[in-house]
């Protein structure tokens, strides 16, 4: 039973490492399942639907990086990766939601417990996005390479 139990709690962590981890990939996953499926519907077949998908999770990705990239605005940067939590923090509400069903919590409780997982993972999402950027650009970027003698030279 305390072995059961254990394993339990281990599987649920790792189960909210894996979903925080991901966070930052919900909307190229759902831009790919509504691009693969709109494919699907309009006569590509399994194959083709796939490839568009696939294609459409990519090409959202690394727009969104290149976005961040050249992006120097922090209110846009913050625009850019709320775009990008808002998924994440949907599917971390339902997530919580459907966890906190599982250990027994039940009315206003799983409620909270559901703001709060879907809160944490959308913070988390963003956190990644733009997180240590901003302050490697601020740090490292500005100042110190100069004091450095670097030039500011990358």
């Amino acid at each position: 039973m305390i072995i059961g139990l254990f394993g339990c709690a281990a599987g649920i962590g790792l189960m909210l490492f894996l979903i925080i981890r991901m966070a930052v990939f919900a909307l190229p996953a759902f831009i790919a399942v509504t691009a693969g499926r709109l494919a699907y519907e309009t006569g590509a077949g399994w194959a083709g639907a796939v490839a568009v998908g696939g294609v459409a999770a990519i090409a959202t990705f690394l727009g969104a990086q290149g976005l961040l990239a050249l992006v120097r605005s922090p209110a846009a940067r913050l625009a850019l990766a709320a775009a990008f939590a808002a998924p994440s923090a949907y599917a971390g509400y339902y997530v919580a939601l459907g966890l906190s069903g599982l250990g027994g919590a039940e009315g206003v409780w799983r409620t909270i417990f559901a703001v709060a997982g879907g809160a944490a993972i959308g913070i988390a999402a963003v956190v990644k996005l733009i997180g240590h950027r901003a302050v490697d650009d601020r740090v490292i970027g500005g100042p110190l390479r100069e004091r450095l003698g670097t030039g500011g030279a990358r």
